[in-house]
């Protein structure tokens, strides 16, 4: 998973912290050879690895990579991840004793195991739920109100509810809440399983829908920091290779850190490297420092000076 890694942004976070979020998804890293453990995937259709992801929102909203965990191809969703939550669990429970952390991931992590492991630990969480005949029956009167709505509205019109529902193998009744909607003279339900007790169900699913930041993430891992570079023979080889490309993640995470303020506050990673990153310069090195001579026509020279005064002062 990357345990320095997860220390390093923890170490970073505000005194004051009172909350976070930890956001878990899987991906596909396509395989072109005979590496150990690429395995067939029916979801994707491919031989490939499935890593798993796990960001922390902080209160700022800004997210961190945590950890990342590479796994056989053909692997459940929750493969790994509970080890992965027990380490940082104790890494944010070490720093900030009181701190309120919910867990949040789409359907494939909405099972019983997970919600058990939520509640034994004092998490919070808001999971996807897969939609079956049981929910669907239990939501039908939310569906028909929004049938009813779409009658004087049209398209895009949407409802929200909620309703207990037990699966067989729950222990108990479990909140779920239920955003129908009616796009292209169809409707949808989709279904939310959480642990919130005080919001209402459209604030619950749109916290749920926040999870859709991580899935910006990871696509800067896999596009702008080549993460899918897992090539060698060895299994623990391909999973250093992840780890190294996690701590690049993290790198980039500082420079993006030390923007705040600029023109370029919310870029992604790929903009960082092709307007900050990729310029012709001049290195020489001393025997205590290292200096970079940039192109006097270089277009962001008051962006360089910015990162360099924000990343002394947080080294001072």
């Amino acid at each position: 998973m990357g345990v320095r890694l997860a220390e390093r942004v923890i170490a970073n976070l505000p005194a004051d912290t009172e909350r976070v979020v930890l956001d878990a998804d899987d991906t596909d890293d396509p395989c072109h050879g005979q590496q150990e453990f690429e395995l067939f995937n029916g979801y994707y259709g491919e031989h490939c690895y499935k890593p798993l992801y796990i960001h922390l929102t902080a209160q700022d909203g800004r997210q961190w990579l945590l950890g990342a965990l590479l796994r056989p191809g053909n692997s459940c969703a929750t493969k790994g991840l509970l080890a992965a939550l027990r380490i940082t669990l104790r890494l944010l429970r070490s720093r900030f004793p009181e701190v309120a952390i919910t867990l949040r991931g789409d359907s494939a992590f909405g099972i019983w195991d997970i919600m058990e492991f939520c509640e034994e630990m004092r998490l919070d969480y808001v999971l996807g739920l897969n939609r079956n005949k049981a929910p669907d029956m239990l939501s039908s009167p939310t569906q028909m109100d929004t049938a009813l709505k779409y009658k004087y509205e049209g398209e895009g019109c949407r409802e929200y509810g909620e309703f207990g529902y037990r699966a067989k193998t729950w222990d108990g009744e479990r909140r779920v809440v239920v955003r129908s909607e009616i796009t292209r003279h169809e409707l949808s339900a989709r279904f939310v399983v959480a642990s919130f007790k005080h919001k209402t169900p459209e604030e619950v699913y749109a916290f749920y829908c926040q999870r859709a930041n991580q899935e910006n993430r990871i696509k800067e891992m896999k596009l702008d920091l080549a993460s899918g570079r897992t090539s060698c023979h060895r299994f623990l080889a391909n999973q250093y290779r992840l780890l190294s490309h996690a701590a690049a993640c993290a790198l980039m995470g500082v420079l993006q850190e030390a923007l705040v303020g600029t023109r370029w506050a919310g870029a992604q990673v790929g903009t960082i490297r092709l307007r900050l990153l990729k310029v012709g310069a001049r290195v020489m090195q001393t025997c205590r420092k290292i200096w970079f001579h940039l192109p006097t026509s270089y277009t962001e020279q008051d962006i360089w000076r910015h990162i360099h005064r924000s990343l002394a002062a947080g080294s001072a």
